[in-house]
């Protein structure tokens, strides 16, 4: 049966990720909410990032003599394919009001890649 924090609050699933070319960089943004920043973990590898999580709920519930805590829990991990190949060394991650942002610099290469067309 569903614990009443699962019920009322919603435990994160697996978090959902947007994934934005900036150009030079990418910027991987995802929402958190409720999870601490030392429950996160990141791995950057040359064409991918995985990132792990958990988030602990807890409900209280007092009733005369009766005291009730229940808690609720919930861990994840995803491995997301990056488009182009970044340099993993230069990856920086922030963490603030439930947002994870991650930038990862583009490899030369990848850079490379991109070149401007000129309309005729």
């Amino acid at each position: 049966s569903e614990l009443p924090a699962e019920r009322e609050e919603g435990l994160i699933g697996t978090p959902p990720v947007d994934l934005v070319d900036k150009g030079d960089t990418l910027v991987l943004r995802s929402e958190m909410p409720g999870v601490k920043k030392q429950d996160i973990k990141i791995a950057v590898g040359e064409d991918d990032i995985s990132i792990s999580g958990k988030v602990e709920r807890k409900k209280e519930e007092k009733d005369e003599d009766y005291y009730c805590c229940e808690r609720a829990y919930s861990a994840w991990q995803r491995t997301i394919p990056l488009p182009v190949k970044v340099k993993a060394e230069e990856a920086k991650a922030t963490y603030e009001n439930g947002i994870l942002e991650i930038t990862l610099p583009k490899a030369e290469e990848a850079k490379e890649k991109r070149k401007e067309v000129k309309v005729q």
